[in-house]
């Protein structure tokens, strides 16, 4: 990943960029891996676009990206998505959130069937907070709200396809 250079304000200088290199090389070059996919700067907006987490799951890519305003103190838009590495052109919106003013996100990958887990935590107005739980198939391609789940500290336990899943949450 290059393009973490910012301006005194956050406003990147440089694009994201992600790259696919051989597992058996042990120094990243971005000459010798393969281009995958840049995230555009801003051009004249007022809003600019950053790279917030990535983590590999089988072929997939997930990153997860936020928009703010210059000056702004909280983001506009968070997204999830998963990015094909055999096909860089099939960048997938797995789902947009809020994870500020009062709003939090975690998110988990359950590795052998994988699953993108979220929990988006959304006040509910008397003190306490309503959950939307989604989980995406990476194989399927589509995402499915849960109803019933169970929360534990950053554990969230779930039936999905017929199968019990325990996955680990992490917030962005």
């Amino acid at each position: 990943m290059e393009g973490e250079g910012t301006d005194p304000a956050g406003v990147p200088l440089e694009p994201f960029t992600i790259y696919l290199s051989d597992p058996a090389d042990i120094e990243l070059n971005a000459a010798k891996a393969r281009k995958l996919w840049t995230l555009a700067l801003p051009e004249a907006s007022d809003e600019y676009t950053k790279l917030n987490s990535l983590q590999g799951v089988g072929e997939y890519v997930v990153y997860h990206t936020y928009t703010m305003f210059r000056g702004g103190a909280q983001a506009l838009r968070n997204q999830a998505w998963a990015l094909k590495t055999g096909d860089p052109a099939d960048n997938i919106e797995i789902l947009s959130f809020r994870a500020a003013g009062g709003y939090f996100y975690s998110w988990g990958i359950e590795e052998q069937d994988k699953l993108y887990v979220s929990v988006s935590q959304c006040p509910d107005g008397d003190g306490s907070y309503e959950y939307e739980v989604y989980v995406y198939s990476f194989e399927q391609e589509r995402k499915m709200q849960m109803k019933q789940f169970t929360l534990d500290k950053d554990m969230i336990k779930f039936q999905y396809n017929g199968r019990s899943y325990s996955v680990k949450l992490q917030q962005v």
